[in-house]
């Protein structure tokens, strides 16, 4: 079934908020559809320009509906938000002080968070 034009807004509206929620408003981010395989959505990175794409598949599996489209605008903004991360571990030469860096900045945000969900 083809992911219809309400449910691509839903999914983009979704992920502005989760970006904004998990203060990763220093990306870029570009929103789109693709036809895919295998996924529903994915979640492409270049932390070094703090640029990314997440894109929704064009279609569905009927069962892929009941999944929730917030869930997972929440589930490729988590990949955008620990891409810094991913990022580092790549590098050949990382210092210690780039990686106690990256941890904070995730540790503060999580910790501003939480206590939201939890309400």
């Amino acid at each position: 079934m083809k992911v219809t034009k309400q449910e691509f807004n839903q999914f983009k509206r979704a992920c502005l908020k989760y970006q904004k929620m998990l203060n990763l408003m220093d990306w870029t981010l570009y929103i789109g559809q693709e036809e895919m395989d295998d996924r529903r959505a994915s979640c492409y990175t270049l932390a070094a320009n703090r640029t990314a794409k997440i894109v929704i598949a064009t279609e569905w599996e009927p069962q892929d509906r009941d999944l929730g489209i917030e869930s997972l605008a929440a589930h490729e903004i988590t990949h955008l938000w620990l891409a810094t991360l991913s990022y580092l571990g790549e590098c050949r030469y990382v210092t210690e002080s780039e990686m106690d860096l990256e941890n904070e900045r995730l540790a503060v945000t999580l910790s501003n968070v939480l206590p939201k969900v939890r309400k």
